[in-house]
């Protein structure tokens, strides 16, 4: 071989007239040969060297590999668009630069504007509308005229089918809050095998984009169903959308639920109590409303607004308290009045507990009241001022009693009007001086007010007489000797005595005198010669006791006397 550069050299072979030679090379570079053959008779001199004219022209290309995928793979939605990327690539790393274009081609239908130019090695077409059934996708690289590369092709089978039915359905519906639903998603048998693969399940409060709640579901049994399980959905109206992904055999698809999925507020019973019942006026009374969720779900929380209605008078508010973490809240009242009470509790709810009410009937009595009455001084003397006190007091303690307390003394002479008091702080008093002497009972007797009970207390005061002093004298009146007795109240104030003062020699008695107004009796006796001893003797009054004086000694003479 003559030229450029020696190929190589072989041997030829033939009958008398023809030989033949055969040379194999894998050395031409990327490029245009022009090929030359010359005949050496080195090993048979009987012939002549000869060159072959004119040369051969042998044009040697890089070749190249075309790569086709498709984003979906098969099978893909009926109406879904799917992207033909072709990535073409020089084979045995050969350095002859990429260029030119790919067409993409269906078996089954035109696809518009179909030549898109090579970039970076990389040529994406997006196919849209592909017919249903399986399409032949061809990509076909053809290089710029200009550069020694070869084209290639490559296809896929795009089967295009329609896009899978998804039903889904919740149960129960509606739900209560707290408890489970249940989401199942079932995908139609359309072929032989049922549908296979995960579904899935956004859930999102009606009218909203969030939040959302994701279940995801995988597909047995046949038909392919699977579900999702939800237990802490909020109260409100959901929205469920299903997306299955798809598989070999099934495309993807999504679905609805028919109705929207309602989780309703947890039911609840409120129970009322109150302590004690029946209560007594101006004592607490503890009421307690326990709140108790349906289905086992956690304490409500919230508010219970608490009224009362007195002997079915308009309702007025005891209290609102808060929940606390068991479910009870309570009100504690010192202030309600006798009589009877519908005591009614509500519960307003709250964002995942319905409201619910109690109603209860508290009886509350008066006060049990005791009264206590003291006299002072005691025992008194006639025309003393006298202290009558009633202390009035609740059984057991509680508020403090009020209105009136009338005070009376039975005695010697009947009953008597001491006086009507107020009570203040518990405590009453009237005063009085005109009692006579004897022994009384004294009654307090309170009148009782809105809350407390009326009560009565007793005492007895002894109202003595007012103790006496008697002394005697004698004295000359008007020529006559005469027995002075004076009788004074001993040691105390009051009204001067009155009477009559007897005056004795002994046991006899020698006459009698009246005490004046200022208490003096005078007696001019007419006494036998002799001699006497003379005590003045007071028998008392209505107020005053009796009273002695000491002995005097006296001789008597005709018409006259003279004291020894």
């Amino acid at each position: 071989l003559m030229g450029v550069a020696a190929m190589g050299a072989s041997t030829t072979s033939g009958n008398s007239t023809t030989a033949q030679s055969q040379f194999s090379t894998k050395t031409l570079t990327v490029g245009s040969h022009s090929i030359t053959v010359t005949y050496d008779n080195k090993f048979d001199p009987s012939h002549s060297v000869s060159t072959s004219a004119p040369p051969v022209m042998q044009i040697v290309y890089e070749a190249t590999k075309t790569a086709l995928t498709a984003v979906p793979a098969s099978p893909s939605p009926l109406g879904a668009s799917v992207i033909l990327t072709a990535a073409v690539t020089v084979a045995d790393g050969g350095t002859q630069p990429l260029d030119g274009s790919v067409t993409f081609t269906d078996s089954l239908a035109v696809l518009p504007n179909n030549t898109v130019a090579l970039a970076g090695g990389v040529a994406s077409y997006t196919a849209a509308g592909l017919v249903q059934g399986v399409n032949v996708i061809t990509a076909t690289y053809t290089p710029a005229t200009t550069n020694l590369i070869q084209g290639s092709t490559d296809t896929l089978n795009q089967d295009v089918v329609a896009a899978s039915a998804v039903t889904v359905t919740s149960s129960p519906n509606p739900s209560i809050y707290g408890s489970p639903v249940t989401f199942t998603v079932t995908v139609p048998n359309s072929g032989a095998a049922p549908a296979t693969g995960t579904v899935n399940i956004v859930i999102v409060p009606q009218g909203q984009t969030s939040p959302k709640y994701t279940l995801t579901a995988t597909l047995g049994g046949n038909p392919g169903s699977g579900t999702g399980v939800i237990s802490l959905l909020p109260v409100g109206a959901y929205t469920a959308t299903a997306s299955y992904v798809g598989d070999t055999n099934y495309a993807a698809g999504t679905g609805a639920l028919a109705a929207p999925q309602v989780v309703s507020q947890v039911a609840t019973a409120t129970a009322l109590q109150a302590v004690p019942n029946p209560g007594i006026a101006g004592q607490p009374v503890a009421i307690t409303a326990t709140v108790t969720p349906d289905s086992g779900n956690a304490a409500p929380t919230g508010t219970v607004t608490i009224t009362d209605s007195l002997n079915g008078g308009a309702a007025v508010t005891l209290g609102a308290p808060t929940l606390s973490g068991t479910g009870t809240a309570t009100v504690n009242s010192a202030g309600l009045a006798p009589g009877t009470h519908s005591i009614v509790a509500t519960y307003s709810g709250d964002a995942d507990d319905a409201g619910s009410t109690a109603t209860i009937s508290l009886t509350v009595n008066q006060a049990t009241t005791t009264t206590t009455v003291t006299a002072a001084p005691s025992p008194a003397i006639v025309s003393a001022t006298i202290t009558f006190t009633a202390t009035v007091v609740t059984t057991p303690a509680g508020g403090t009693p009020t209105g009136s307390v009338t005070f009376t003394a039975a005695g010697p002479n009947g009953t008597v009007a001491l006086g009507n008091a107020n009570l203040a702080a518990g405590v009453a008093s009237v005063t009085s001086s005109t009692l006579p002497a004897g022994t009384y009972t004294i009654t307090a007797a309170y009148a009782g007010d809105t809350n407390d009970a009326k009560s009565s207390g007793t005492a007895s005061e002894v109202v003595g007489l007012i103790p006496t002093t008697t002394d005697l004298t004698s004295a000359t009146v008007n020529g006559s000797d005469v027995l002075i007795a004076v009788v004074q109240n001993n040691g105390v104030s009051g009204h001067t005595p009155t009477g009559t003062v007897t005056f004795t020699n002994g046991a006899a008695v020698i006459g009698k005198a009246t005490l004046d107004a200022n208490g003096v009796a005078t007696l001019t006796p007419n006494l036998a010669t002799g001699n006497y001893t003379i005590v003045a003797k007071y028998g008392g009054d209505t107020s005053h006791g009796p009273s002695s004086s000491p002995s005097i000694g006296i001789t008597g003479v005709a018409s006259n006397f003279t004291i020894t």
